[in-house]
């Protein structure tokens, strides 16, 4: 019998209010269906600063041009810098050459939220950022989480602001993304030929208004071997990337639900040969033209200056 896991889902507060420019990740309309399987030129925009070290997850937002969202997983706590929040739940706003823009740490009713391990991130189709702490680097779980809430536009270019937002599962998930219907799909950190699981809107809608978790269900079994660490939509819906650390596979939603496309064989887009390659790590976020960003995970004693380099991968 296969033992589902419980998704917590907390609709987040938040009460911040904000203040500038290069290409936008969230573009008109979709290009990308010519583009799935094109081969894509990389080069380096710039590097995230060393407190995003940790750095597991990348998405973008239509009111936020030229911002991608990130965080970092529980790694960041095992060498925290003094003074540094490796306690609380937290996303950063970074711009596209990996400078910090803001921090948003995330509270429920006034109260900063303590995580387990958050792994990815995704938005939904009302822009609203999904924080998901699904992660069991050190420890088993029982139950998952996922945070939600709307933040307000972030520019690049703009001053650094920090604000407050208003029995063991072996599921160990690093790979997260909203469809365009609102459904929630996860792919465990497993190696070989992974299952995905989902969690549809209406019952992520129904687990945020009470007290009873969502339950994501087992889905579709992947054709390669993982382990995954990241996913994302395109923001049209037509083109679904997944990332293993070397590898990042593509698929057509054109004609074909995401239940459907998992089950096929995916190209292959980008193919990191080493640690330190152009796509190699942790992270991706993709737009609507096919091309994509990746970030990798970068040494948790660091405690100053730059850290992993962000990758731009275009058609």
């Amino acid at each position: 019998m296969v033992k589902q896991p419980n998704v917590k889902w907390f609709a987040v507060g938040l009460a911040v209010a904000f203040g500038v420019a290069g290409f936008a990740l969230v573009t008109g309309p979709a290009v990308a269906v010519d583009n799935v399987c094109v081969a894509r030129t990389s080069s380096s925009p710039g590097n995230l600063s060393w407190r995003l070290r940790q750095a597991s997850g990348l998405t973008s937002l239509a009111a936020s041009p030229n911002v991608l969202f990130t965080h970092n997983d529980r790694g960041i706590r095992d060498s925290p810098a003094p003074g540094e929040d490796t306690t609380h739940a937290a996303v950063w706003a970074i711009g596209l050459n990996g400078t910090a823009l803001a921090r948003f740490r995330l509270t429920s009713g006034g109260t900063p939220i303590p995580y387990f391990d958050t792994e990815a991130i995704s938005r939904d189709p009302l822009g609203r950022l999904v924080l998901a702490d699904t992660g069991t680097n050190v420890d088993g779980r029982v139950t998952v989480a996922l945070y939600r809430f709307t933040p307000p536009p972030v520019t690049a270019g703009q001053a650094y602001v920090e604000q407050d937002l208003g029995g063991d599962v072996l599921l160990n998930v690093e790979a997260m993304a909203i469809d365009l219907a609102g459904n929630a799909w996860f792919v465990p950190r497993n190696s070989n030929l992974p299952y995905s699981y989902t969690a549809t809107a209406a019952a992520l809608n129904q687990a945020a208004g009470s007290t009873t978790p969502a339950r994501a269900v087992r889905s579709t079994r992947l054709a390669v071997n993982g382990p995954m660490t990241d996913a994302s939509f395109s923001p049209d819906g037509t083109m679904l990337l997944v990332k293993s650390i070397s590898t990042v596979y593509a698929y057509d939603l054109r004609t074909t639900p995401v239940v459907t496309a998992l089950a096929r064989t995916p190209c292959a887009v980008a193919t990191a040969s080493k640690a330190k390659a152009p796509g190699y790590g942790e992270a991706i976020v993709v737009r609507d033209d096919g091309s994509f960003v990746t970030v990798a995970e970068g040494s948790k004693t660091q405690t100053s200056g730059l850290s992993s380099a962000l990758w731009s991968f275009s058609v």
